[in-house]
């Protein structure tokens, strides 16, 4: 406090103040005449206390920071101060100069200064008033641009930089109480197909209902969260591994039973859901969201509509993790130009048949050192990132339609290029304009090009390979 008057002020409102406040505290002002500068002025305080639960949770979460806390050690005040709600949190100060009404009084008697005084103070509540007002819409425009920041605009759920917020929470509480939470990654195994068959529309209500029925199946204490696209994210507090297995269970039945209705067609959903518990031994939240997305993507490999909870020493850890290694190698060999095309030739054994040569194109990448990398490792892991249609297999198409265009590989209707290409590129609509652009644009004549899939893939993606 910078004066004795905003000391002595602010003691008579925190006399006011009440521990566990049923509601509204009926606060009354401070106010007293001193002399500032040689001027008598009216000086006046009124309580400015927590109105709603989004300015309590904000302050409380501000007096958790070190920055703060330190700032009340260095000023000699207690830490960790947790606000409720119509508790006092701060004040407003008005100082009027009484130095006009004064020399008014001089001229007039008593009674004229009373009235005057009077009006000083009418004016002043409306003063107060406007004041209120202003701060009241102030604080009603600065809730609403924290909940729209903080919040998906479809489902109203938490985004994922607020559940990465909250993620920090609950680790500083792991680490500080030795306390047990875990977080949970959901991802909707049937959800695409409700977008393709009945378009974006639906997709959305989809996610909107689905939002609201994991919702309804979770504790009052839990966190839940849109992370993106189909997928959600569920924070529970003070929960062991068979505690939230038992509520990871719950939430997928709770999806299993779900009929998503659309233009009279009925859908049955289902959702892969990874666990991670969240201890003292936790690293970071970086590492934490990755362990959940490892736990979900291994539900999902597992078949789909079950729960994975992953635990340090599994397997599917190191290996995922490679894989991400993998994704990041794949970017830079293809910016330093470590990949390159091998050309595998099978020829006819008898010159009257219609095609004399075969060609296969094979994809090889080469590491830091230049020693060649295991393509089977190097196309796993470009799949399981989607890296195949929007890196990889464009990257083989346009070199290879280059190397024909300039006379390094030689491809007619007899001597025919083979590109391999992945289940994924195939079901891919802008894929197939890139291939047209590339064979039209090097001037590559059709017939001299193959493109291979797997059957398997051909078999799942039947329409878009009968289309490509």
């Amino acid at each position: 406090m910078a004066d004795s008057f905003q000391r002595w002020a602010w003691q008579q409102l925190e006399a006011q103040d009440r521990a566990e406040p049923a509601g509204p505290v009926d606060w009354k002002p401070v106010w007293r005449i001193e002399t500032l500068n040689g001027v008598n002025t009216l000086r006046y305080m009124r309580a400015d206390p927590a109105a709603s639960t989004t300015c309590v949770e904000c302050h409380n979460r501000l007096e958790q920071r070190p920055e703060t806390m330190a700032m009340r050690v260095a000023d000699g005040n207690p830490t960790g101060k947790m606000w409720k709600l119509h508790q006092l949190m701060g004040a407003l100060e008005i100082n009027i100069p009484l130095d006009r009404v004064e020399a008014r009084a001089e001229e007039h008697n008593r009674l004229t200064f009373m009235v005057m005084l009077g009006l000083l103070l009418s004016g002043m509540l409306c003063i107060g008033f406007l004041v209120i007002a202003d701060v009241a819409r102030a604080r009603t425009l600065t809730r609403q641009l924290a909940w729209r920041a903080s919040h998906d605009p479809l489902t109203g759920l938490l985004t994922r930089n607020q559940f990465e917020h909250s993620l920090g929470y609950l680790l500083g509480l792991a680490k500080t109480e030795d306390s047990t939470h875990a977080i949970m990654f959901l991802d909707l195994d049937q959800f695409k197909v409700v977008n393709d068959t009945c378009g974006h529309m639906a997709g959305d209500s989809l996610l909107l209902q689905l939002g609201a029925t994991l919702k309804d199946n979770i504790r009052g204490t839990d966190t839940l969260a849109r992370l993106g696209g189909d997928e959600f994210g569920v924070l529970l507090m003070q929960c062991n591994e068979s505690k939230a297995f038992e509520i990871a269970e719950k939430l997928r039945q709770a999806i299993i039973d779900f009929r998503f209705v659309w233009n009279q067609k009925v859908f049955e959903i289902g959702v892969s859901i990874g666990v991670v518990v969240i201890s003292r031994e936790s690293a970071n939240i970086a590492e934490l969201m990755s362990a959940a997305d490892l736990a979900c993507y291994a539900a999902k490999e597992a078949g789909g509509n079950s729960v994975h909870i992953l635990k340090p020493s599994d397997s599917e850890v190191s290996r995922r993790r490679g894989d991400m290694e993998w994704a990041g190698r794949i970017s830079s060999a293809l910016q330093e130009n470590r990949m390159h095309l091998l050309i595998q030739p099978a020829k006819a054994l008898r010159g009257n048949l219609a095609i004399s040569e075969y060609q296969e194109v094979l994809l090889r990448m080469s590491d830091e050192s230049g020693k060649p990398v295991p393509t089977d490792v190097l196309i796993s892991a470009a799949e399981r990132y989607n890296l195949m249609p929007s890196k990889l297999d464009r990257w083989v198409v346009q070199t290879a339609c280059r190397l024909v265009s300039e006379g390094r590989i030689a491809a007619d209707p007899r001597r025919i290029v083979a590109i391999n290409l992945s289940g994924s590129s195939l079901s891919d609509e802008a894929f197939l304009k890139f291939v047209h652009q590339q064979i039209t644009s090097f001037r590559i004549e059709p017939t001299a090009m193959c493109f291979e899939v797997t059957e398997t893939a051909a078999i799942r993606n039947l329409s878009k390979a009968i289309h490509f």
